[in-house]
């Protein structure tokens, strides 16, 4: 449609406040205009135009809120109690400095070990977040690889007559709420999406990004090298959090 470049400084000037900014036209002479801010009123904005759509409604009391926000993301407030155990634990370990790797030490106590053939490391498994219900978290870059070279035959053509299958619309372990997605029969983010539709989608993927595609290592570099040319620091997630948004939205 057009194309809009808004510098940070120009957003901020107008903290919590939306306003207009004119897309330039593309040869097509397309013409519009995108609103934008900065700033906390960014998250109200969003919920409250998803309560709009979904009918929702907050809750009277300060922890009714925080749950009913919640709930908007995940697939409910109040139940899993086992599951959100662990988010509550999960995000008390995430709160502690860097150097004592609180997150780490949680999952292990968590977690045995394993070792699976034709893997030099030793890895974790953690029967959760949800024990008993047949969910297995697993740690260790090439546990996690060896599994999912296996998995790939066991999906089977449809989501019905595999032996694996996409649970939908989960991110991570993380049950998401299925009135964002609307406008497709099976409600969900890429993850989740059934074979059917996972077959027409992945060859698409797969050119623009896979071998051969336009997306290429040699790319990724050049990207990288204009990023971090002439700097003397690199901070360490905020500057990587840039660039790969950068790279991804390209």
């Amino acid at each position: 449609l057009g194309e809009t470049r808004v510098t940070i400084a120009a957003l901020l000037a107008h903290r919590n406040k939306l306003e207009a900014y004119p897309v330039a036209p593309p040869p097509t002479g397309a013409q519009g205009k995108i609103y934008m801010m900065a700033g906390d009123g960014v998250d109200k904005e969003v919920f409250d135009e998803l309560s709009a759509v979904v009918g929702a409604t907050e809750a009277p009391s300060f922890f009714g809120s925080i749950f009913s926000r919640i709930g908007r993301l995940v697939s409910t407030s109040f139940t899993q109690a086992a599951k959100y155990a662990r988010f509550g634990q999960a995000a008390a370990a995430w709160a502690q400095p860097a150097s004592i790797d609180a997150p780490v030490k949680l999952f292990r106590r968590l977690a045995t070990t394993v070792s699976l053939t034709g893997v030099k490391t030793v890895g974790y498994e953690w029967d959760g977040p949800e024990p008993g219900q047949n969910h297995v978290v697993v740690q260790g870059h090439e546990e996690v690889t060896k599994l999912l070279r296996e998995v790939g035959d066991q999906f089977g053509t449809n989501s019905a007559n595999g032996a694996v299958v996409r649970v939908p619309n989960h991110l991570g372990w993380v049950p998401l709420n299925d009135r964002l997605w609307p406008e497709v029969p099976f409600k969900s983010i890429g993850l989740g999406w059934p074979q059917e539709a996972h077959a027409k989608v992945r060859p698409v993927i797969v050119k623009l990004v896979g071998p051969g595609g336009k997306w290429s290592q040699t790319m990724l570099r050049e990207r990288a090298r204009e990023f971090f040319h002439g700097r003397h620091a690199v901070r360490v997630p905020h500057d990587l959090y840039i660039w790969f948004h950068r790279v991804l939205h390209k």
